[in-house]
């Protein structure tokens, strides 16, 4: 499997990586209905399940985590926002910071 390939399935699974070196079409179908589960349906297929498929499963759903909300990319705060609003940010004068906290 190319480097392409490989990001496309990530990308469609919505995963950041692949819990399977080098799966085959069956396995990546399997993934993709795991992971379309209701949060009930999931606990429930997770129980049943042997230890090995339930880390497995476990590891899917942990790159489907950090595909969603990664925790290494960089801060959402653009620089319009801060000079938007800055006693959000931290930019604010003293003065105007306490104002607010005297508020």
């Amino acid at each position: 499997m190319t480097r392409d390939e490989y990001d496309t399935i990530c990308d469609w699974l919505r995963v950041k990586w692949l819990p399977i070196q080098e799966p085959s079409g069956d396995d990546i179908e399997h993934l993709a209905e795991h992971l379309s589960l209701s949060a009930c349906e999931l606990s429930a297929a997770v129980r049943a399940m042997s230890d090995d498929d339930a880390e497995l499963f476990i590891e899917l759903e942990t790159a489907r985590a950090l595909y969603v909300d990664p925790i290494d990319r960089e801060s959402g705060i653009t620089e319009a926002k801060v000079a938007r609003y800055p006693e959000r940010y931290g930019r604010a004068s003293s003065r105007t910071r306490t104002c607010r906290i005297l508020q």
